[in-house]
């Protein structure tokens, strides 16, 4: 028994649009997927980014970066007062020898500091969360752990950093080739 003609057309219609559509649902799904892709990237980079516009337009982080960049300039300190800060002075203000002392110099430089390291810690917390990435939040918080990395009196920040409790602060200043390596001994 022959099968009809117009049948095998139909098969063959049917077939071949069968195929078509699958391919055109692959082809679809795929671009959705490149596109969901993008779209994740991107919240990543912003993420990483509002974070790093927080450091800066947060006054208390913001001096910390001010601090580390010029080791001889005047900061207004809550009060009122202006006080001239000089790398000694910070260093000081850090030193866990010297907390007992009453000096809202000192409790400026530590609020700063302070400020600063949570939101590193907060950084390394979003990159292990996948919400950014290492490569999005590298600049330009690498100048500022170089400036840290680089300190004679390293030993002393990273006292203080352990005494401020935070926990994910040291495997993101670890993401850094200049904190990598051991500090500087006196």
């Amino acid at each position: 028994m022959n099968p009809n003609p117009w049948q095998v057309g139909a098969w063959i219609v049917a077939v071949v649009g069968g195929l078509t559509a699958a391919a055109l649902g692959i082809l679809q799904a795929i671009q959705n997927r490149q596109l969901r892709e993008k779209e994740l990237r991107w919240k990543q980079a912003e993420s990483g980014k509002h974070l790093i516009d927080e450091i800066f337009d947060e006054d208390l982080s913001n001096s910390a970066t001010l601090i580390l960049d010029s080791w001889d300039r005047t900061y207004k300190v809550p009060g009122g007062d202006k006080v001239k800060l000089a790398w000694n002075d910070v260093v000081r203000a850090l030193d866990m020898k010297f907390f007992d002392e009453d000096n809202p110099q000192n409790d400026f430089v530590r609020d700063c500091f302070d400020m600063l390291f949570y939101y590193l810690d907060r950084l390394e917390h979003l990159i292990q969360a996948g919400l950014t990435t290492f490569e999005d939040v590298r600049l330009p918080i690498e100048y500022y752990v170089d400036m840290l990395a680089e300190r004679e009196d390293r030993t002393v920040i990273e006292a203080y950093i352990r005494a401020c409790k935070y926990q994910k602060i040291w495997k993101f200043l670890d993401r850094f080739p200049a904190w990598a390596k051991p500090p500087i001994d006196k």
